[in-house]
Order: structure tokens, then sequence, then C-alpha cells
């Protein structure tokens, strides 16, 4: 008899605290589930942030490689008109140089 009491008022505790352990439940899946939702949006976050970070080197080592070419573009040329200054010194032809060359040879 008094097990059954005992098991009776059981169940009946359990009845009657079956919304609160609902709540608490519920409670603990939506932490659970922001906490979850937090550390997805930090992780998406860092990323975003090293993407911009690489996206920024990315430009900067374009604008450099630019930077580069445009030198290496200017050096050619300079080059190509001593070049063919020499060359038309070496043919002698003076009226093909302009006035300065001239002036700076004569």
């Amino acid at each position: 008899m008094m097990m059954t009491m005992m098991i009776w008022s059981l169940i009946m505790g359990i009845y009657l605290l079956r919304p609160r352990l609902q709540l608490l439940l519920r409670m603990r899946r939506l932490k659970r589930r922001r906490l979850l939702r937090n550390l997805r949006l930090r992780l998406l976050r860092k990323r975003r942030a090293r993407e911009r970070r690489r996206m920024i080197v990315r430009t900067k080592r374009k604008s450099m490689e630019e930077e580069r070419e445009k030198v290496i573009r200017r050096l050619r040329l300079w080059r190509r008109r001593r070049n063919r200054r020499l060359g038309q010194l070496l043919r002698g032809n003076l009226l093909l140089l302009s006035r300065r060359t001239r002036r700076k040879i004569l």
C-alpha cells in the first residue's frame, strides 16, 4: 500500500511539475540555440574581417605592381630614346637629333 502511494505521488508530482520542466527544457534549448548562433556569427565576422584584410593586402600588392610596371615602362621608354639618339649619333645623323642633344654634342 505504501509503495503504490509513493509511486502515485511521484507520478502526480511529475505531472504537476511537467509544465515547469518543459519550460526549463525550452529555455535550455533556446539558450543553446542562441549560443550556437552567436558562435556562428562570431566566426562569420572573423572570416569576413580576414577576407577584408586579404583584399586590402591584395589591392596594395596590385597597386605596388602597377607602380613597378609604370617605372619599368618609363625606364624602357627612356632607354629606347637614349639608344635611338646614340644610334643616330653613331650614324652621324645630327639633323635627326633634337636641338638640345645637338647642342650637348657640339
